[in-house]
């Protein structure tokens, strides 16, 4: 499956061969793993493999769908957003964001996440999307509130990164907050 959508200044779909190089050029060696669970990849052809096991995903509701944020005006991979359906199941979906540190600042995330998000409640059954930061994450926080998603709380201790037991805030929106609010 190849869903592609479209914001002001993003196309949020696959990236080709040059932009994967880019990406990863402008990822690795910089502090956007602190902020994400994902480590990195450990090498440009990790990025490569993931793209290809993403191209044969036959794109059902209950499964996860990436895409890769595009700039419009310069081709550039600025970074990538997913919707995750928990457990399979198209009326619960997790989101998630990572932007390299040069693209940060732009408004790309929001656009990003209001797009999957608009997707995640038109067209694959979503009740509740969600989304997961860091505590201490304030843009990543900031970014969703912005979107009308509600602060529900915090998860102690959820997540062992580098040695360490990490909090996460969860951030959600519910398909009828969605419908009222003035920012979709």
């Amino acid at each position: 499956m190849n869903l592609k959508l479209e914001t002001k200044d993003l196309v949020l779909t696959r990236p080709n061969e040059n932009q994967i190089e880019q990406y990863y050029n402008d990822i690795i060696g910089t502090n956007m793993f602190d902020t994400i669970i994902w480590e990195g990849p450990e090498s440009v052809q990790d990025l490569y493999d993931f793209w290809d096991r993403n191209r044969k995903s036959s794109g059902t509701l209950e499964e996860a769908v990436d895409f890769a944020m595009i700039d419009k005006e310069n081709s550039h991979y600025v970074g990538g957003c997913s919707l995750r359906p928990v457990g399979g199941d198209p009326n619960i979906i997790d989101v998630g964001i990572a932007i390299a540190p040069r693209f940060q600042g732009k408004s790309y995330g929001t656009q990003a996440i209001r797009a999957i998000v608009n997707e995640a409640f038109q067209n694959r059954q979503a009740y509740r999307v969600f989304g997961k930061v860091f505590v201490g994450n304030l843009a990543s926080r900031k970014m969703f509130e912005k979107l009308d998603f509600s602060f529900e709380g915090t998860l102690r201790g959820i997540v062992k990164k580098r040695g360490q037991w990490l909090d996460e805030w969860v951030m959600a929106i519910l398909k009828p907050d969605w419908q009222k609010s003035n920012k979709y």
